[in-house]
Formats: C-alpha cells, structure tokens, sequence
C-alpha cells in the first residue's frame, strides 16, 4: 500500500491511497491524516479510486478522518470506486461523506478552491513494488 500528498491550491491537501486497506496499513494512512490536519488546510481530498481491497479496517479508518477532519474544522471529501461506495451504501455510512466519482468533481464541489489537472482522473497511482508509503514520488500509469 502507497500513501501519496499532494497540494491542490493553496487551501487543499490531497492523499491518494494505492493498494489494499487492511489492518496493518491503517496506522500509515492515519498518521498521514493526523499530519496533514495539523497543517490547518481548508479541505482534505481522500483519493481511494486506487484501493483494490477494503473492508472493515478500511471502514473505521474513514470514520476516524471523518472525526479527524471535523476536529480540524477541514472540508472533508472523498473520491471513491463503486465497490467502496457500496460497502458504505450496506453500511448506513454513505450519508456521513461527501463522496464523489473523480477528483475533478470533488474539486468542483469544493468550490473550486483549487484547479485539478483533468488528467488525474484517467490516471491510476502506480507505486514501485515493495514500497510502503511513497511521499511525492509517484509513477503515473494510463487504465
């Protein structure tokens, strides 16, 4: 699993989770929520459109960023696949998010506060194998 940060405008953090959400990557993507709350940005871009599994730990970990991010007084909003989607739709969860089909909606519903490169929603995040968390470094590959 790769965690990526990246900055969209000056009020906007993105996080692009790439691979499986499971017990043992929680605590990755966690700490990297907790720093960028700290960071006081205005809205927090939660990009899952690259996890291929995700199941309860993946649940409680959006519940945490939801409290997180409210705390923080951040916009939270999400850019998730359908099988996510659904998973939270079965779950009564769905209600509690924002939650959008690609970046640039989520970017639109976000005011516009920040400007996304239509790109990014035809592209998928690609970490090097054997990589636990990547930070700004990120090989780009065409679905």
């Amino acid at each position: 699993m790769a965690v990526i940060s990246e900055t969209c405008g000056e009020d906007t953090s993105v996080l692009r989770v790439v691979g499986d959400v499971t017990i043992e990557s929680v605590p990755i993507v966690d700490l990297r929520v907790r720093r960028v709350c700290r960071s006081d940005p205005g809205a927090l871009l939660v990009d899952l459109t690259g996890v291929s599994f995700f199941g309860a730990a993946g649940l409680t970990l959006l519940l945490d960023i939801h409290r997180r991010t409210q705390l923080a007084d951040t916009t939270l909003l999400l850019v998730a696949p359908s099988h996510i989607v659904r998973l939270l739709r079965i779950t009564g969860l769905e209600p509690v998010f924002q939650i959008h089909d690609t970046v640039r909606h989520a970017v639109a519903a976000d005011d516009g506060r920040c400007v996304a490169d239509p790109a990014l929603d035809h592209l998928k995040a690609s970490p090097p194998a054997g990589t636990a968390v990547r930070r700004r470094s990120i090989r780009l590959v065409p679905d």
